[in-house]
């Protein structure tokens, strides 16, 4: 999913009503109804292997309660669901799952934060962390909370690619429910086996994406260099950010014989992790020298990715924000420069 900038929770009564609304519609475009064993509103997508129930009643506060189950077996609805994504009525509930959140283009996603039920069993956040293959998004509440969860879907996107979106989620939640409930022992294998047996087909054609209001978007990249820049100030490393052939590194030293060459990612996706690989190479190339190269991420990669960075011959550099201020894993920062 290409989320853009920051995640903030969508608090709004009526703006999360919008977001539900929204992601029914999309979701039962197309599909199968079913009538037995939830009632109605229950969709099935044959194609996907995934049905989806929304429903809404009143609390005794006055606010609606959101309950969406999904499952992947169209026969014994209730005793077939395999996750709940239930976004709570307004800002105070944090208690629920289901996450309404908006990026700095206005662009709406659906997000879980990882919590999962099974027969005698709580699956808790660490578990489902443990072993998912999803990686986490963090999402900004009002109240200076930051929670890290699991992105769902675009709700803004084609019908089409969302029912594909919730299926993936669907899926993924029901392997991590199976490891749990026959404790099997690789879950990182059953998913690479499950992935090489399958294939996604991609979408053709266009689709429309409304006008969104107008957003003031923060420059955290930008935060993130200066935090970085005063940390080798404050060492006595030299360093720069001139381009080179035309492109920008993001920042390098030159006052050593291994200079260090960083590329900064203020989002930790698949797609901006894999272009900044891309990125240390191609600006130690066109350098013309070698370099002891350094990913700099908001935080720590999956032992896995880990592993293949550090068979890469790169370095990772963490940093945490607070609000505006960004402070730099110095230590890390020190040992790098010596």
């Amino acid at each position: 999913m290409n989320i853009e900038g920051e995640l903030t929770a969508t608090e709004s009564r009526r703006q999360i009503r919008a977001a539900i609304t929204a992601w029914r519609q999309s979701f039962s475009q197309g599909a199968e109804s079913l009538r037995a064993g939830l009632g109605g509103g229950t969709y099935w997508h044959p194609q996907l292997g995934v049905w989806g129930h929304f429903r809404r009643r009143a609390r005794s506060d006055g606010l609606p309660r959101y309950w969406n189950a999904f499952g992947m077996s169209p026969r014994n609805l209730r005793r077939n669901i395999v996750v709940e994504i239930n976004p709570p009525p307004a800002f105070r509930y944090g208690n629920m799952q289901g996450v309404i959140a908006a990026d700095s283009a206005g662009t709406r996603y659906l997000l879980h934060k990882g919590q999962l039920r099974i027969p005698n069993r709580h699956i808790s956040a660490e578990d489902f962390a443990r072993v998912t293959s999803y990686e986490t998004y963090s999402v900004h509440y009002s109240d200076d909370r930051i929670v890290d969860c699991y992105a769902v879907a675009n709700i803004d996107a084609a019908p089409d690619e969302l029912q594909r979106q919730v299926a993936l989620f669907v899926g993924e939640c029901e392997r991590i429910r199976r490891h749990y409930g026959t404790g099997r022992r690789d879950p990182k294998g059953d998913t690479r086996a499950e992935e090489a047996e399958k294939s996604s087909p991609e979408l053709t054609g266009t689709y429309y994406v409304g006008p969104q209001d107008p957003k003031t978007v923060e420059r955290r990249h930008g935060n993130v260099w200066h935090a970085l820049t005063a940390a080798l100030d404050e060492l006595g490393s030299k360093h720069t950010n001139q381009r080179v052939a035309g492109w920008g590194p993001d920042l390098r030293t030159f006052d050593s014989s291994l200079p260090l060459l960083f590329e900064i990612k203020s989002r930790l996706t698949a797609s901006e992790l894999q272009c900044a690989v891309g990125q240390l190479f191609i600006y130690e190339k066109l350098l013309g020298k070698r370099h002891k190269k350094v990913l700099v991420l908001p935080k720590s990669l999956s032992p896995e990715l880990a592993q293949a960075i550090r068979q890469l011959k790169l370095e990772v550099l963490t940093y945490r924000e607070h609000g505006e201020a960004v402070e730099i894993d110095t230590q890390k920062l020190h040992v790098l420069v010596q």
